[in-house]
């Protein structure tokens, strides 16, 4: 009936305009004739380019984005699809009030009337700071790239892809290593080790492995790595896969070892200098005890001596006295 028509209409026409006030509550709107002639624009627009709407309304949009985009093809062209009906979404760059550089999440929406474009409605969320961040992470992770061996593993072990300073370290090619499984980097015994088997493990867990690693190059070459296995997380915080990020620091062990052999030489050398030191002073030791035995000897006789000395010329004073007296009896 058309009482039921209207009221189902009218039901209709509520819900629509009650979801257009939630976008227009939670999203940047701004409305364009298809020549691109601002006609409205919302608070939430208008808050993140800086702008109030009477500033804007009735310039063309070309005033959000910088001049050399604007003269582009890519630009004419961009314009030429919402003029055919074809719906632009993507992340835009635009300029805000005074240059200020800004990033959106935006979808650009013909509407038509009677087959033709009537208007474009544009929705929009502000994604600035993510982009800058994801920006500071991107340049980071590159900065990384360029200086470390990289390296990264599905869970199973098996190698997904790796940069070119950990190809020239172990001295591959990407072709012959990819799908290939990470034990073909070690020693088989230590491969077909439970440690070895642990080491995946915790892996598998999320839990980071970082040390000195030995690991073996193409041809057996032994290479020693400064490296950490780092566990990717997916949006649920599960692990989906390994990226090892490593420093090659096979020159520095093998300084440290001849350093160490070098080391272990000079202590061997001291440990018998020492040693002949040792039995010097003990045979010094001796050689003092026994010349302070003969030195006491010496002593004991020079007394002896004197001794019989003072006896002995005790008895030539008795003698020469009495001599004296029988001289004087004469």
């Amino acid at each position: 009936t058309f009482g039921e028509a209207f009221m189902f209409y009218s039901k209709t026409k509520m819900e629509a305009e009650a979801k257009l006030a939630a976008i227009d509550k939670s999203q940047a709107t701004i409305e364009f004739h298809p020549d691109g002639t601002v006609l409205a624009a919302n608070r939430n627009f208008l808050n993140s380019l800086g702008y109030e709407l009477a500033e804007i309304t009735g310039k063309k949009h070309q005033i959000f984005v910088d001049q050399a985009y604007a003269a582009s093809r890519d630009y004419a062209e961009f314009w030429e699809k919402l003029r055919r009906g074809e719906p632009q979404v993507a992340q835009f760059k635009r300029l805000g009030k005074g240059g200020r550089e800004v990033w959106i999440e935006a979808s650009y929406n013909p509407l038509m009337r009677n087959g033709r474009v009537e208007k474009v409605v544009k929705y929009a969320i502000d994604v600035t700071a993510q982009k800058q961040e994801f920006s500071d992470l991107r340049g980071q992770v590159d900065a990384i790239r360029k200086s470390q061996a990289v390296i990264s593993f599905n869970l199973d072990g098996t190698v997904i892809e790796a940069n070119e300073n950990f190809l020239k370290t172990l001295g591959y090619t990407l072709d012959e290593i990819k799908g290939k499984h990470h034990r073909m980097f070690v020693e088989p015994a230590y491969a077909a080790s439970p440690e070895y088997a642990e080491f995946w493990n915790k892996l598998r867990a999320g839990e980071f492995q970082a040390a000195q690693f030995k690991r073996i190059g193409k041809g057996g070459r032994e290479v020693w790595i400064e490296a950490s296995y780092n566990p990717i997380l997916d949006p649920d915080g599960k692990p989906y896969k390994v990226v090892k990020f490593a420093t090659d620091i096979t020159r520095q062990v093998a300084l440290l070892g001849s350093l160490k052999q070098l080391i272990d030489q000079n202590f061997t050398e001291m440990d018998d200098a020492i040693r002949q030191t040792s039995l010097q002073t003990e045979a010094a030791s001796r050689a003092a005890g026994e010349t302070l035995g003969n030195v006491q000897m010496v002593a004991s006789a020079a007394e002896e001596l004197a001794a019989s000395v003072s006896e002995i010329s005790q008895s030539m004073s008795m003698s020469r006295n009495a001599s004296d007296g029988a001289y004087d009896r004469v």
